[in-house]
């Protein structure tokens, strides 16, 4: 292990090189897609109303408190907002610089772990992982929670392995950065790093020792200190509601009950991680098992790689059966344990020079494997366009309108040639893993995956998925910015069988929901003398259409805008057949 200072003892051009990689992937068309519903929109617009109401304590969304998540993320976008204006790129650029600090944490932690290979490993496997990539691209709060609970895990490590003295800091540190976590997200920000130690200092027979080294009495004043003001001050103004809201509701129900539908088996995020984090998932799977199995604490106390890789395998494998095991369930939520494993992967490679007759067995069937998955992407990508429609189609008499947040055109997207040509390039790279794998080139395998996997991140975010989310979103958005044009101070807006909170913020005022069955609230509103705009989804025009006080104004893509007194305002187009 090297606790050499950090000066660069190789050439300084790698790393210059990994920077402008990783600030091309996470900062370039940052903006170019709008608003993703549902989180996207209403975090964006918890921060707007804190401007607005000039309250940083409670959070606000459509007018209401919003009790489901703590401030710390909607801090840093209001902060965003007033210094660089509110747009998608400011409310975005929270998550990308939490990205950024991830990837030279990540290569840090490498260099102090492994030397300069890898340093370097850990740092690009991080910016080219299609997970990360897509988390730090999105204004939600999963990656600035995984920055500090894997800063927590990495600076309690390094303390642990670090003599007495200079280890005291790196402890404090490790709790301040796990206050920062329950800032950021609650329990889970605490559930993560104490599941992850509890395990390692039991099974090492070092809880005591370590107990006493960490200076818990500080710890735990440090840990408050950073995170109790802001509960202290919520629990102060809101009370029983906002316990209620937040603890309960948001975090025990949402463990123990399936909330909003999403409910998953409890393999779920063994494709996740496999497609997701491709082609760099497999290649942990070898250590993964060496750290588990193979490993005894003599060995550890002896053998510091066995030791790093015993706490990283821990650190996956126990996060990973804890999101597993909650009934609710999404991607994003299994982004706190993907740093494990990706240290774990540039572990692999950064021995495969010097591989032992079992690393040369398990390089062919790991290449192999990765290229087998590559080929199934790429077949993917050649089919989207017709996948897509038909995916459509088949949900299109399934969506509940009160539910669902898009409103699906009848066109159809057409995506033209480039998901094809993405298949073809996926193809190739998934093929040269394949031989690579075959004939023992390990230097053509680093090639082979490191292109892939910027096939993999670059087609589907600066290709496909803007092409996808416009295709949803564009449309809503020009119909919400339409209104605030046509009557900024005028007027009220409501959503009739439309539930999407990016409405909230294109807007910039607050919206009344009505549910597609409560027609008789819907006339009421209708007829009365105040202006009333409605944003709603094309499936429902026959019934607005019913509604006799209700003017069609214009139609986009799958949304419908009316209103009560017809197109009036000078920035209001005719109605669209």
């Amino acid at each position: 292990m090297n606790y050499s200072s950090m000066k660069f003892s190789g050439p300084v051009w790698p790393w210059f090189l990994l920077a402008v990689l990783a600030l091309s992937v996470f900062l370039v068309d940052l903006g170019r897609m709008p608003f993703i519903d549902r989180d996207e929109g209403e975090y964006v617009t918890v921060a707007r109303e804190m401007i607005e109401r000039s309250d940083y304590v409670i959070p606000h969304v459509n007018g209401r408190p919003y009790y489901e998540k703590p401030p710390l993320f909607f801090w840093l976008v209001v902060a965003s907002f007033q210094l660089l204006g509110e747009n998608e790129t400011t409310a975005r650029l929270p998550s990308a610089l939490s990205g950024l600090a991830l990837v030279a944490l990540m290569g840090w932690f490498g260099r102090r772990h492994g030397g300069e290979r890898l340093g370097l490993l850990s740092a690009l496997l991080t910016a080219t992982s299609f997970l990360i990539v897509l988390l730090a691209r999105a204004a939600l709060l999963d990656m600035l929670l995984t920055l500090w609970t894997t800063l927590t895990l990495l600076l309690f490590y390094q303390g642990y392995r670090s003599p007495r003295g200079p280890d005291r800091w790196y402890f404090r540190g490790a709790w301040a950065a796990m206050g920062l976590a329950f800032l950021t997200k609650g329990p889970v920000g605490v559930a993560v790093p104490v599941l992850a130690v509890l395990p390692f200092l039991f099974f090492n027979r070092t809880f005591w020792s370590t107990l006493r080294r960490i200076e818990w009495p500080w710890g735990l004043a440090i840990f408050l200190a950073v995170a109790g003001p802001w509960y202290f001050l919520a629990f102060l103004r809101e009370g029983r509601a906002f316990w209620q809201g937040f603890f309960i509701s948001q975090n025990v129900t949402r463990y123990t009950e399936v909330l909003l539908g999403h409910g998953a088996p409890l393999w779920f995020y063994v494709p996740v991680l496999s497609l997701l984090i491709w082609p760099w998932f497999f290649s942990a799977l070898p250590v993964l098992w060496r750290g588990l199995v193979r490993s005894n604490r003599l060995l550890r106390a002896v053998q510091a790689e066995a030791d790093l890789d015993f706490f990283l395998s821990l650190w996956f494998l126990i996060g990973f059966l804890f999101f597993s095991v909650a009934a609710t369930k999404q991607p994003n939520y299994i982004l706190p344990v993907v740093p494990p494993l990706i240290l774990l992967a540039a572990r692999w490679w950064a021995g495969l020079p010097d591989a032992n007759r079992a690393g040369k067995r398990e390089f062919p069937a790991v290449l192999i494997l990765n290229g087998l998955v590559g080929l199934a992407l790429s077949v993917f990508f050649i089919r989207l366009n017709i996948l897509f429609s038909a995916a459509v189609e088949r949900a299109r008499p399934l969506i509940d309108p009160d539910s669902f947040e898009y409103a699906f055109p009848w066109t159809n997207l057409d995506m033209g040639r480039t998901p094809f040509f993405l298949g073809l390039l996926l193809a190739a790279g998934a093929l040269a893993l394949v031989v690579s794998g075959w004939r023992q080139r390990k230097y053509w395998s680093v090639g082979a995956s490191l292109f892939s996997s910027l096939v993999l991140v670059c087609g589907l975010w600066h290709w496909t998925l803007p092409q996808v989310m416009n295709y949803l979103q564009t449309p809503a958005k020009v119909l919400a910015r339409q209104i605030k044009t046509a009557a900024p101070d005028e007027g009220s807006v409501l959503t009739y069988g439309l539930y999407k909170p990016t409405l909230w913020f294109y807007t910039g005022g607050r919206i009344e929901r009505i549910r597609s069955e409560e027609n008789e609230k819907l006339t009421e509103f209708l007829s009365g003398r105040s202006k009333v705009y409605v944003l709603s989804r094309l499936s429902l025009l026959p019934e607005l259409a019913a509604q006799p006080r209700f003017h069609l104004v214009r139609l986009a893509g799958g949304y419908v805008l009316g209103d009560n007194q017809g197109p009036t305002g000078s920035g209001v187009r005719p109605s669209e057949p």
